[in-house]
């Protein structure tokens, strides 16, 4: 390149004046087209567009521009803004103008009408124009050259049609639109974003709204192009949501209408905001997700202007509970975590690992007992799910399982889905979304762990601490010390079970894990945990502390020996729980310790979970027990026992002496039983007992065995015990009857000879057959068996279901039903058994059956009388239903369970369910709920489906197969309006 020479002619630039404006009026000056003045300057003939002319010019040839043209160092590098100025939004095919503004200033182009999302004149508070009003062609796209007149820089310098320019006079143009309010405070917080882009204060900000601008508002016109509308307050024209993005930055009306919107739901209030972009998100189909349909995932990743948490926040309905908790989109500071992409197995990508150590198997105790709904979850599991889910707030990883496999690898995805589902249908909830809640507070946990620690790592301990913490002399002077007696033998009973409860103590361990060395081997041994737990006094729980301290010190470990997060950390937010703090602990202690009732029962008497009972029973002063027998001296008498029952002993006492073991256990405290057995280890010879009690074998088998009479009755007889009778049998060899209802005098026993057949076939070989027969009887005598269970107490269900048992038996029908204007009446077979009945030797064979079992007497006359005029009155006809007129489905009458199940129905209408789930949220029967869904299934309100073969394998449980295929249901499109027309139908009739 030729050294560059000054020119002789100066021109300064004026404020917010374009490079491209600057060079123009000085190659005006100087007489010569634009582009040929460009080598003069340093700058090459290429950069003659000018878009390339404003981005792409480097700083030596804008060193060369102010020094041929004599300006001072740094001017021109205003009027070239460096890259963060201008990336991604700068306009590619020319520029906006505002025909006023061209006018006052003689046809300065100031740069920020090239900006892609500057629409609007904040001077004149209109739209700027796109083209020229004569050609139709964008202006300011190449700098000209070659013309034999120069053009004033307000003309239009497109080539025209028939050679030349067009040369319009730009200034004469109509000014564009004017701008509504909303329009205009969209312009004007453009142009506050651009100025701030001059401030080192506001710089970071506004650069990263105006690098998110394109993203969002690209985004939002993709969204709306979908349906056809654009939602904004500005005049739209016809068809304006159908244009492709090619237009967006030759249409000033539509860069306004998008801009409109992003700055709606950029910098608007956030409730407004999110409320448009959850809008947005559920009028367009797509699966709910993050990133957002539509939007790409680096571009998702690259938003930096808090849009993505608005948007977050947006999606939360939507999203799936592990995406939820992943990026705390129900809270008011979600974080923007994307999921891992499909492929491999990765662990947890964040704070979940060191989380983890903080966290214990099992939820701390008054968090439990806070996240604990009153019934439908078990509580050991949910209160390991819970933990688990507390590992994946802020944290990237695929599926459930990934996250289960850093706390406790025997949870399954499916567990877990199936908890959080649980709170999803959740009835009576403080906020009415108890899922919602059970989140919030686990993403309040995490945040506080995560920014405050734990004082115990529950990890180290979980690795350094043994499985058996106590052994078994330990615990034996810990437990006398604190007044108990420690059981019977080492790790067993009371041995094992304080091992557990004290690692589970120390480490929060999950005691049905199966990797735990001591877990649960089954439901009775869970059980006779939680009894010893629920029985700990308040001097051994104490103890079990003091050792349980003791060990941590012994490990070198500085921790306290429990601990959980303060109340505070979820302060204000509801729960579906209960806080311990607020049980009746009074109530509790009268109920369980004082009372002596079953916790179940104190649960249903507070309107909580068991576990909550348990949780608090720990908080209330247990009086120390009063031992018997089988207290802790009893126990150290029974240790004792081997060292001072010897031979020598016995020879002493037993031989020598001539006392009895009766009279040796009074003074020694040992029983009969046990002085026995070390009296016969010992090798002496026992006195013989005293003889059974006599019964003939050969009158006592006829009576067992040919009369089927029971050991009981014979004991009656003979003025004995029955044990009497039970050992007599042992010692004649006489073979006993199999055990259980087999035996039962009932079953066994023979009517009489003379008996009719009927009677017998009833009766005989069964229970309750006298019961049976009685109620036909009593029902007979009534018009219908409706009012016959009334008076006998019972539902027309179970005594149909018992008469046709009775029919069963004796092989044919006895009665027939009845129907309108005709009362039931006995068939020839029942007339016969009622007469059977009737005689003297049945009935008193029925009265013996009967004696003891009220509620069989027969019923009163003034009863008989008021049961059959009631019958006999006129019914009036029931109206059958009329149909919908513009629903297709058939109508049916609306009972209290129907009207149950459409309430339940309607609160997620799109949503697909199966019975049992509508049983744990209504309370509604099975035995109702189902004929109802059939009903409502056959007349069109619903759709079933079975569930697909994944998710009927999935749900078999470990080592068995799946079980019976759950049916699917989901309302109809006119079952969701005949279901809110016959609910507010029935609002309107209550409310009348």
């Amino acid at each position: 390149m030729s050294r560059i020479r000054l020119l002789p002619l100066r021109r300064a630039p004026r404020p917010d004046e374009g490079i491209d404006s600057w060079i123009e009026a000085l190659a005006a000056r100087h007489a010569i087209a634009p582009a040929h003045l460009l080598p003069r300057l340093g700058i090459p003939d290429e950069m003659r567009r000018i878009s390339r002319l404003v981005t792409e010019l480097t700083p030596g040839q804008i060193a060369s521009a102010q020094k041929a043209s004599g300006l001072p160092a740094g001017t021109l590098a205003l009027l070239a803004p460096g890259e963060l100025r201008i990336a991604g939004y700068l306009r590619t095919g020319g520029s906006r103008y505002c025909p006023q503004c061209l006018a006052a200033s003689d046809g300065i182009w100031p740069l920020r009408w090239r900006l892609a999302w500057v629409f609007a004149c904040s001077r004149h508070a209109r739209l700027l124009r796109d083209t020229c009003q004569e050609c139709g062609g964008v202006q300011r796209v190449n700098l000209y050259a070659g013309l034999r007149r120069m053009l004033p820089a307000f003309c239009c310098s497109r080539p025209a049609p028939g050679g030349g320019r067009c040369a319009a006079d730009l200034r004469l143009a109509k000014p564009g639109r004017r701008l509504t309010p909303p329009l205009a405070r969209t312009a004007g917080w453009i142009e506050q974003l651009l100025a701030d882009l001059d401030d080192p204060g506001s710089r970071e900000t506004a650069a990263a709204v105006l690098a998110d601008l394109p993203t969002v508002a690209l985004w939002l016109m993709r969204r709306h192009a979908k349906s056809g509308t654009l939602k904004t307050d500005a005049p739209v024209h016809d068809g304006l949501g159908r244009v492709m993005e090619a237009r967006l930055h030759r249409d000033a009306l539509l860069t306004a209408a998008v801009v409109s919107q992003a700055h709606h739901v950029m910098a608007g209030p956030e409730h407004e905001a999110v409320a448009h972009v959850r809008e947005v998100l559920r009028r367009h189909p797509g699966a709910a997700r993050i990133p957002p349909p539509g939007m790409a995932r680096d571009q998702w990743m690259a938003l930096a202007s808090g849009f993505d948490r608005r948007m977050i926040r947006a999606a939360d309905p939507d999203l799936i509970a592990i995406d939820r908790l992943r990026m705390k989109s129900m809270t008011v500071t979600p974080q923007r975590i994307a999921r891992p992409v499909r492929g491999g197995k990765t662990p947890p990508v964040g704070p979940a690992p060191r989380r983890g150590r903080l966290i214990p198997q099992v939820l701390w105790p008054d968090w439990s007992a806070k996240l604990l709904p009153a019934a439908g979850l078990e509580a050991e599991q949910f209160r390991t799910v819970i933990s688990v889910c507390l590992l994946i707030p802020a944290t990237a990883g695929r599926t459930l399982s990934d996250f289960a496999a850093l706390l406790s690898p025997h949870l399954t995805s499916q567990q877990i889905s199936v908890t959080l589902q649980f709170f999803r249908a959740l009835p009576g909830s403080p906020s009415g979304d108890a899922l919602t809640e059970v989140l919030a507070v686990l993403c309040r946990l995490a945040d506080y762990l995560d920014a405050h620690g734990s004082p115990i790592d529950y990890q180290r301990r979980r690795e350094q601490l043994p499985a058996d913490p106590i052994d078994w002399p330990a615990w034996c002077d810990l437990a006398l010390s604190a007044g108990t007696q420690p059981g019977a033998r080492p790790g067993r009973a009371r041995h094992l079970h304080a091992q557990r409860y004290l690692h589970h103590l120390l480490t929060g361990s999950d005691l049905s894990d199966p990797a735990y060395p001591l877990t649960f081997t089954g439901p009775g041994d869970r059980i006779n945990y939680l009894g010893f737990a629920l029985a700990l006094t308040p001097r051994l729980r104490t103890a079990l502390h003091q050792y349980a301290a003791g060990l941590l010190e012994q490990h070198g470990i500085d921790e306290p020996v429990a601990w959980s997060p303060p109340a505070e950390t979820a302060e204000h937010l509801p729960w579906p729980g209960v806080d311990l703090d607020t049980l009746d602990l009074e109530a509790i202690r009268r109920i369980v310790i004082e009372d002596k009732r079953p916790v179940a029962e104190a649960a249903r008497a507070l309107g909580v979970h068991s576990e909550h009972i348990r949780l608090a029973i720990e908080r209330i002063d247990r009086p120390e027990p009063q031992w018997s027998i089988h207290g802790p001296d009893a126990w150290i008498r029974r240790q004792r026992a081997p060292h001072l029952l010897t031979r020598d002993f016995f020879e002493h006492e037993y031989v020598q002496g001539g006392r009895r073991l009766k009279q040796i256990a009074k003074d020694t405290g040992y029983s009969r039983k046990l002085l026995a057995t070390y009296a016969k280890d010992a090798g002496i010879t026992l006195a013989k007992a005293i003889d059974p009690f006599p019964i003939d074998p050969q009158w006592l088998r006829e009576q067992y065995h040919t009369l089927r009479r029971s050991t009981a009755d014979i004991a009656r007889e003979l003025d004995t015990h029955q044990m009497n009778v039970n050992h007599a049998l042992y010692r004649h060899g006489i073979t006993p009857r199999l055990p259980g209802v087999h035996s039962f005098p009932e079953m066994i026993a023979k009517l009489p000879p003379g008996i009719p057949r009927a009677i017998r076939q009833a009766v005989e070989g069964g229970l309750r057959g006298w019961e049976r027969l009685r109620r036909f009887q009593i029902t007979m005598r009534f018009p219908t068996a409706t009012t016959a269970g009334t008076y006998l107490g019972i539902t027309h269900s179970s005594l149909i279901h018992q008469f046709q048992r009775l029919e069963d038996d004796l092989g044919t029908a006895l009665f027939d039903r009845a129907v309108i204007g005709t009362p039931q009446h006995p068939t020839k077979a029942g007339t016969r058994l009622l007469r059977h009945l009737e005689r003297e030797d049945v009935n008193a064979l029925m009265a013996e059956a009967l004696r003891d079992r009220p509620g069989f007497d027969l019923p009163p006359e003034d009863v008989l009388d008021a049961a059959h005029r009631a019958f006999a009155a006129p019914q009036r006809p029931r109206r059958p239903q009329a149909p919908y007129d513009d629903i297709p489905v058939a109508r049916y009458r609306i009972r209290p369970p129907t009207l149950a199940l459409l309430r339940h129905l309607l609160q997620t209408p799109d949503r697909e369910f199966y019975g049992l789930e509508v049983h744990q949220a209504t309370g509604i029967d099975m035995g109702t709920l189902y004929p109802l869904l059939r009903k409502l299934e056959h007349g069109g309100w619903l759709t079933s489906k079975p569930e697909d073969d994944d998710e009927w394998r999935a749900g078999a449980p470990p080592g068995k197969g799946p079980g019976k295929r759950r049916i699917y249901y989901q309302l109809t499109p006119d079952g969701h309006r005949a279901a809110q027309r016959e609910i507010e139908r029935c609002d309107h009739r209550d409310a009348a």
